[in-house]
């Protein structure tokens, strides 16, 4: 790679209507978490930025790396030597259509430029099988949440007609959730496990390191906690999502 060059950038998002300008587009709160990542990864590695490709769109049943703008930056950045940088690759595969995110994975393996990740600070081809997984799981968990909401399920779900029902309704709803996010992490979890030596445990402190380095997303916030890794460890130990402490 050519680390002198001044490296692209490309930036998508799915939005839920359509910016009226280029300006506008650029204050989209989506956009300026995956600005952030960028000028962040750049100068922490001592690279200028170049040309920049962005888009946003209201079609979610295309993936990014099917619109032209994507095939046009990864060109570019072959023709100029470089990588590709982009904000946050976990956050552009949780939001392929669920059926395409392994035609995606495959079609990223054969790019002929690498694409670098701003959040994390690794190329494409060196998240390990475990991570790609983890990343399928949340994607998962993503396309659940928005056929929830389309088929107005939540609102249903809330209105119970008492407190005591409402909290019912809530406690079963997280418990879920938290189920699907151990579920999405296991093979991370089952992978460092596994390095362990015999009758070792598994420490949370470690996995939080590793869900972080990994540019995995907490439930709650971008980062874990040790709490939470705890949390989570004892979820996919037990079975049952304890109480939030």
């Amino acid at each position: 790679m050519n680390v002198s060059a001044p490296l692209p950038f490309f930036v998508f998002a799915h939005v839920s209507k359509k910016p009226r300008s280029a300006e506008e587009g650029i204050k989209l709160p989506i956009v300026q978490r995956q600005l952030s990542n960028i000028k962040g990864r750049a100068l922490a590695s001592g690279h200028s930025l170049g040309k920049n490709f962005m888009m946003t769109t209201t079609y979610r049943r295309k993936a990014f790396l099917d619109y032209s703008i994507f095939e046009e930056a990864v060109a570019f950045a072959r023709e100029s030597g470089t990588a590709l940088l982009v904000g946050d690759l976990a956050e552009l595969l949780r939001g392929v259509p669920i059926q395409q995110f392994w035609r995606c994975s495959d079609q990223l393996d054969s790019l002929k430029a690498d694409l670098w990740d701003a959040a994390t600070g690794r190329l494409w081809r060196d998240f390990d099988q475990a991570t790609r997984h983890t990343m399928h799981g949340m994607a998962v968990d993503r396309h659940r949440h928005g056929k929830k909401i389309a088929a107005g399920q939540r609102k249903i779900q809330r209105s119970t007609g008492s407190i005591a029902g409402n909290q019912a309704c809530g406690a079963r709803a997280n418990k879920m959730r938290a189920k699907r996010m151990a579920e999405a992490i296991r093979p991370i979890v089952d992978e460092m496990q596994a390095a362990l030596p015999f009758g070792a445990e598994l420490s949370p402190s470690a996995l939080m390191h590793r869900l972080n380095e990994q540019g995995i997303r907490a439930p709650q916030s971008d980062n874990w906690s040790l709490n939470a890794a705890k949390r989570y460890i004892k979820i996919l130990a037990d079975g049952v999502a304890p109480a939030k402490g």
